[in-house]
């Protein structure tokens, strides 16, 4: 997954064990992070995020490697610090692979989509306050613990106190403070006039001179071709509109079964 600040890009290479540092602009490689001490869980690191100037990583936790730590990088050129160090909360079964982060490192919190035992996805939140991040989780069920969002589920906390969730097995769906479903994007926005398609678990929603729009990424068929839809939601999410795919054609027929995808958008104008 990848992470956008300052004009960089941030690559996340679980697989190497690295996090390689690309100029968004030219694609010039400048560096990669210092991952020294970097350990445990069921992966080291998966998802990566940019808040505040500080690049985030968080591991995976499951039943069998039962550690959830984060760790952050003041800058490029400085050594991981580890700011939460916990499991996952009782009768939960897989939690990691993807996070973020609302407000920032002082004050906000880490929120997690996690998965249950019971077979469902709940908003899963460990508070930061005055630079600590709480060891204890507090717990929000989505959809009254109806929902599955599938492999790799993700989850945006918006400063209004809704969510995003998304996942192997839905469209982007909005949530109100209470988890409650607000509004679906139509598969049609995303994946046109496609007929053979898979869900991606990524979704950014952003404004451009007055408009909403959002983005999401998909796969073809048997988890190939992926790319990033843009929709048009001026008449609200459930009413969007497909404008086009990035890029047309896919990225080509490598299977990614993973679900391993991430959008990010830098808007200028």
């Amino acid at each position: 997954t990848i992470a956008y600040g300052a004009g960089k890009l941030y690559l996340s290479c679980p697989d190497t064990g690295k996090i390689h540092v690309i100029n968004a602009r030219t694609g010039e490689y400048i560096t990669k992070l210092d991952m020294t001490g970097v350990e445990g869980g069921a992966a080291k690191f998966c998802d990566i995020k940019y808040v505040g100037g500080k690049v985030v990583v968080s591991s995976i936790a499951n039943t069998s490697v039962n550690e959830l730590k984060v760790y952050a990088w003041d800058n490029d050129a400085a050594a991981p610090k580890c700011i939460l160090n916990t499991t996952m909360p009782t009768g939960y079964d897989r939690v990691g692979d993807t996070f973020y982060i609302k407000g920032d490192l002082n004050n906000g919190g880490i929120y997690y989509a996690g998965h249950n035992a019971s077979g469902y996805n709940s908003i899963v939140c460990y508070p930061i306050v005055n630079g600590v991040v709480s060891t204890t989780a507090t717990i929000t069920a989505i959809a009254n613990n109806e929902i599955n969002l599938g492999n790799a589920p993700r989850i945006v906390a918006e400063n209004s106190g809704k969510y995003w969730v998304d996942g192997s097995r839905v469209q982007p769906m909005l949530l109100d403070a209470d988890g409650q479903v607000l509004a679906t994007v139509p598969a049609s926005a995303i994946y046109g006039n496609e007929t053979a398609y898979t869900d991606g678990n990524a979704f950014k929603s952003f404004t451009f001179k007055g408009v909403t729009y959002g983005m999401a990424t998909k796969f073809g068929a048997n988890f190939t071709n992926g790319s990033a839809a843009l929709f048009d939601a001026s008449n609200g999410w459930a009413d969007a509109l497909y404008i086009n795919s990035y890029p047309l054609k896919g990225l080509g027929t490598t299977n990614l079964t993973t679900w391993s995808t991430s959008i990010e958008v830098a808007v200028n104008g």
